[in-house]
């Protein structure tokens, strides 16, 4: 049942903002794997979109991250 609700959700959100399916699953991927490369982030990315008429804010979240050490070269 939850799973069915879930899905719901997501329907009405893709209609909503004009997404075709899965595409915040793949935004929120992107950029998490782009996160990865800078934090050691456990509970994985969050990503929430607010649309402003044509245009959207967006809202990604990330806790309990720590940042990665770096070797820089001269």
């Amino acid at each position: 049942m939850r799973d069915e609700r879930e899905r719901i959700a997501r329907m009405i959100e893709n209609d909503r903002y004009g997404f075709v399916s899965g595409t915040k699953d793949v935004i929120r991927s992107d950029l998490e794997t782009l996160l990865n490369e800078y934090f050691y982030i456990p509970d994985g990315v969050k990503i929430e979109f607010d649309k402003k008429g044509d245009r959207f804010d967006v809202k990604i979240t990330a806790n309990g991250c720590a940042l990665r050490g770096f070797n820089v070269f001269k």
